[in-house]
């Protein structure tokens, strides 16, 4: 875990491959796939969790982008 991130890899039935959950004080926030390639990631914004519902979340955008860049490189190294 970095500053509260966490990277939790998942297998979904409806994807053939992994995807990435970036969580962040153990909340998922994003997920990362790459059913189109390792070259085309797809992210998907995730905050439906009640305790947040009507309240900002607000981190460091250089920590976001250095574990967005890490779950990607991550994802890119798995089968």
């Amino acid at each position: 875990m970095r500053n509260g991130f966490e990277i939790i890899f998942r297998d979904r039935h409806e994807f053939k491959h992994l995807l990435a959950q970036v969580r962040y004080k153990n909340v998922v926030i994003v997920e990362i796939d790459k059913e189109e390639g390792n070259q085309q990631m797809n992210v998907t914004v995730l905050c439906n969790d009640p305790l947040y519902i009507g309240k900002d979340i607000n981190f460091s955008l250089s920590d976001f982008l250095k574990v967005l860049n890490d779950a990607k490189d991550a994802l890119a190294a798995c089968p």
